[in-house]
């Protein structure tokens, strides 16, 4: 249900903003994750999903170890310029909320 639900805000956010993604600079990657890119910039739609999976772990496994997940996926999206910060903390904290919120309505 986390997940159904980030997807459909994310897509919705991502057309009311329509934030281009940031320009590429000179720097070569090892890879380039921008070739799979075809939407807008804001939020951050992978940085919602590592904040939902960081939730989802904490409530049914009572584990940290998402929490250090969740800023190591925003310096990758931003590492490959998919995102500019912003986008990635908007997304993060979205997909706490999001999680928290409809943890709290199911249980």
């Amino acid at each position: 249900l986390h997940t159904l639900i980030s997807l459909l805000i994310t897509t919705i956010v991502k057309k009311v903003t329509a934030r281009p993604r940031p320009e590429k600079l000179d720097k070569k990657r090892l890879y380039d994750l921008r070739q799979h890119e075809n939407n807008f910039s804001m939020p951050s739609g992978d940085s919602f999903q590592a904040a939902n999976f960081t939730i989802i772990l904490y409530v049914y496994y009572n584990t940290w170890f998402g929490f250090l997940l969740v800023p190591l996926v925003m310096h990758a999206r931003i590492f490959y310029f998919c995102h500019y910060i912003l986008d990635t903390v908007i997304g993060s904290s979205m997909g706490f909320l999001v999680s928290y919120i409809t943890y709290s309505l199911i249980n």
